[in-house]
């Protein structure tokens, strides 16, 4: 009877969970931050003291995710490594300024920043074979003929190709 009872109220406490999640997830976290600071007669005022880049940084995510949703398989394959810091103080800065600077010279080749510790690490692509990683590589380097010698070729288990 206990485990009835314990049943039924996880039930009931899982509804309710996903109805609020529901809720709060129909409105931007723009939207929300408005909505909570926004003053309304017979209630108390909320002041959020955030970092003013907080904004921008909440809509890149959500073009980020959006992106994402492209359905994609997952296999073996080749990416281009264009970046590899450890120096605690400025490999994360220097990882996105690498990454945004591809973005900007080479805006169709898809970027992936990640944080191995303690390694920032930038690479690019999404290629079958390693030929075509090479082709990426020539292209690479004489995009940035500053930095070719920096830049090689990495074997990558899960590389992203869309399915048409």
């Amino acid at each position: 009877m206990k485990q009835i009872i314990a049943f039924f109220s996880f039930i009931i406490i899982s509804v309710f969970a996903l109805n609020a999640q529901t809720e709060i997830s129909g409105t931007s976290n723009n939207d929300f931050l408005k909505q909570l600071t926004s003053a309304q007669s017979g209630q108390g005022t909320i002041q959020i003291t955030q970092d003013p880049r907080l904004p921008q940084s909440i809509a890149e995510r959500q073009t980020y995710t959006e992106e994402s949703q492209i359905p994609y398989i997952l296999i073996s394959g080749y990416r281009v490594q264009v970046y590899s810091s450890n120096v605690p103080k400025t490999a994360r800065s220097e990882a996105f300024s690498m990454e945004s600077a591809v973005k900007e010279k080479m805006p169709d080749v898809t970027s992936y920043v990640s944080f191995s510790s303690p390694f920032w690490k930038v690479r690019l692509g999404d290629c079958k074979t390693y030929q075509e990683a090479m082709v990426l590589l020539n292209e690479v380097k004489e995009n940035f003929p500053e930095h070719k010698n920096n830049f090689y070729i990495v074997k990558e288990d899960n590389i992203r190709i869309p399915i048409k």
